[in-house]
């Protein structure tokens, strides 16, 4: 009975922050160790050089930016939220900028970063295709675009193995179990549908968490229009 009171506890606390402390509940997610092993992990795939320009398209609270940063990477992340940015402006890297922006209209002009990346973007947008092809505005002919999403097709059951396998409990197994029930998804073959009919090359694609989030990557090639 405990037991159960906790978790009730836990997941009206998540909604609470969901309704209003939205940048509060991002920055305690992105906090979580197996959150931040999968986009870490997500990162390193990527293979970017040292000194690389990256656009975090986004950020929320930053903590991802703050690690690419860390790598030796130069990092701009944005994101439309001033709260989530208000936040990120906390972290202290000298190689790592923030800047408030629409994902569908980017400030910056095209062919400015090596690679630019979108964690759980897509999947919350309208009309996700406008913000991928701002995505490649602003990548170098060459360089990588590369997204994560919460991919369709996970069981409660599946998500209750994950949880227990990755020996989660309190907080950290309520917002697994929210991200599962809440978050919009995408279906693996539109998504890199997205991707083909944006004239990518070289796509390739990732799961993450038995299979709870997708990673997409793909090559501009060189000579666009």
């Amino acid at each position: 009975m405990a037991h159960l009171n906790l978790d009730i506890f836990y997941h009206i606390y998540i909604t609470g922050l969901i309704l209003f402390k939205p940048a509060t509940l991002f920055h305690k997610i992105n906090s979580l160790p197996w959150y931040q092993q999968t986009l870490h992990q997500w990162f390193a795939s990527l293979q970017a050089d040292t000194g690389s320009a990256i656009l975090e398209v986004g950020c929320a609270t930053g903590q991802l930016t703050e690690h690419i940063a860390r790598q030796g990477m130069n990092v701009v992340g944005v994101d439309q939220s001033a709260h989530m940015l208000q936040l990120a402006n906390k972290l202290i890297s000298s190689n790592v900028r923030f800047e408030k922006a629409n994902a569908r209209s980017l400030p910056f002009e095209a062919n400015q970063f090596d690679q630019v990346i979108a964690a759980s973007l897509l999947n919350v947008l309208p009309q996700p295709e406008l913000a991928l092809n701002e995505m490649l505005r602003v990548c170098k002919p060459g360089g990588k675009i590369s997204v994560l999403v919460p991919l369709a097709g996970m069981s409660d059951q599946a998500v209750a193995v994950l949880a227990s396998e990755l020996k989660l409990s309190g907080f950290s197994r309520a917002v697994l179990s929210t991200w599962h029930r809440r978050a919009p998804k995408m279906q693996q073959a539109k998504l890199l549908q997205y991707f083909t009919n944006a004239g990518l090359h070289n796509i390739d694609s990732i799961t993450y968490l038995n299979g709870m989030v997708l990673t997409v990557t793909g090559t501009i090639p060189f000579g666009r229009v």
